[in-house]
C-alpha cells in the first residue's frame, strides 16, 4: 500500500516562506562574519610572532593590530545580531548594539587603509614635502569626503534604529542609495590610486620587470634574487588588488535595486578582505621574505667578474649614525663583484 507525501497547508507554507525570507539576510551575514573572524585569530598571532620589539612601536604594526581587533569585534557583533535575527526575525535587535555595528561597519575599512598611506609615505620619503603633499592630496580628499558621508549615514542610522520596529537589514535597504553609491565609489577610487602608487614605486625602484638591468645569479634558477623579487612583487600585488576586485563587484550589484542587500554582504566580506590583505602585505614587506632573499644574495657571490644584485629591505626602519630615524625601500642596485674590482 503506497502512501502519498503529506502536503503542507497553504497557510503553513506562507508562514514558512515569510520566515525564510526574513532570516535569509541574517544567515548570509552570519556566515561571512564567522568565516572571516575565525581567520583573523591565527592571523593576529602570526602578526605578533613575526614582529619584533621595535616593529611593534611602528604605526603600521599598530594600525594592523587595531584593524584585526576591530574586525573581531565587528564579527562578534554581526554574529550576535544575526543569531538574534534568526531566532526572533520579527523583533528588532538592541538599538545600541545595531548602532555600534553600523559604526564598525563603515569606519573599519577607512582605518585599515591608513596602512597603505603609511607605506606610500615610506616609499616616497625621498621626495620633497611639496611633491609628497601633491601625491597624497587625492587620497586625503577622498578620505575626508568619505568621512562626511559616513557621519551623515550614522546620523540617519541612529535615528532609524532608535525608532524602527523592524530588523536592521530592512532599515539598511530603506536608506538613500546615494549614500552607498557615493561612499563605495569614492572608496574604490581611493584604493585604486593609493595601491597604484605603492606598486608603481615598488616596481620602478626594484626594476622587477627588467631582469637584465639587475643581472642574474650564476644558477639562473628560481632562487635568484631577481626571480624571488618578481614573485614577492606579485604576492603584494594580489594582496592589494583583491579589495579592489571586491569593490567593483559590490558596486555592480549596488546599482541593481533588488540586489542592494547582496551588495551589502559583499561589502561586509570586503571589509575582512581589506584587513587580511593589508596584514599580509605588511608581513610580506617587512619580515622574512626580504631577509631570506638578501641572505641568499649575500651567500652566493658573483662569479667570473659578473655583476651581482644588492638588495635592501623594504620599509625597514632604522637609526642612522646621527640618531635620526631613516627609512629604506626595497631597491636593487648593480655593484661589481670583488673579482671584477680587483682586475680594474
Amino acid at each position: 500500500m503506497s502512501t502519498r507525501p503529506a502536503i503542507i497547508p497553504p497557510f503553513v507554507a506562507a508562514i514558512l516562506k515569510e520566515y525564510t525570507d526574513a532570516i535569509r539576510p541574517a544567515i548570509g551575514f552570519m556566515l561571512i562574519s564567522a568565516v572571516f573572524s575565525a581567520f583573523l585569530v591565527p592571523l593576529f598571532f602570526m602578526l605578533l610572532s613575526m614582529s619584533t620589539a621595535s616593529s611593534r612601536k611602528r604605526p603600521i604594526f599598530i594600525i594592523n593590530t587595531l584593524s584585526i581587533l576591530l574586525g573581531l569585534v565587528l564579527g562578534i557583533l554581526s554574529i550576535h545580531l544575526s543569531v538574534t535575527g534568526i531566532l526572533n526575525p520579527l523583533v528588532q535587535s538592541n538599538a545600541k548594539e545595531v548602532f555600534a555595528y553600523g559604526v564598525f561597519f563603515v569606519w573599519l575599512p577607512w582605518i585599515t587603509e591608513f596602512v597603505l598611506i603609511f607605506r606610500v609615505l615610506v616609499v616616497y620619503s625621498s621626495y620633497s614635502r611639496t611633491r609628497l603633499g601633491m601625491i597624497i592630496a587625492f587620497p586625503v580628499v577622498m578620505k575626508l569626503a568619505r568621512a562626511g558621508i559616513f557621519i551623515h549615514f550614522l546620523v540617519l542610522w541612529n535615528q532609524l534604529t532608535a525608532t524602527s520596529t523592524v530588523q536592521q537589514y530592512l532599515i539598511a535597504e530603506g536608506l538613500p542609495r546615494w549614500i552607498h553609491e557615493c561612499g563605495w565609489i569614492l572608496e574604490l577610487f581611493d584604493n585604486m590610486y593609493i595601491s597604484a602608487l605603492f606598486l608603481w614605486q615598488l616596481a620602478s625602484q626594484g626594476h622587477i620587470f627588467n631582469g637584465q638591468s639587475v643581472g642574474r645569479h650564476s644558477d639562473g634558477g628560481k632562487y635568484s634574487v631577481t626571480n624571488q623579487l618578481r614573485t614577492l612583487f606579485w604576492i603584494a600585488s594580489t594582496n592589494l588588488i583583491f579589495p579592489i576586485i571586491f569593490g567593483v563587484i559590490e558596486i555592480a550589484f549596488l546599482f541593481q535595486p533588488q540586489l542592494q542587500l547582496t551588495a551589502s554582504m559583499i561589502y561586509s566580506a570586503n571589509i575582512y578582505v581589506s584587513v587580511v590583505s593589508t596584514v599580509f602585505a605588511s608581513v610580506w614587506a617587512s619580515t622574512s621574505p626580504f631577509r631570506d632573499t638578501a641572505a641568499l644574495q649575500h651567500d652566493q657571490p658573483a662569479q667570473n667578474g659578473s655583476k651581482r644584485e644588492k638588495l635592501e629591505p623594504l620599509a625597514f626602519v632604522g637609526n642612522s649614525s646621527n640618531g635620526r630615524q631613516t627609512h629604506t625601500f626595497a631597491t636593487i642596485s648593480v655593484v661589481p663583484s670583488e673579482s671584477s674590482s680587483s682586475n680594474v
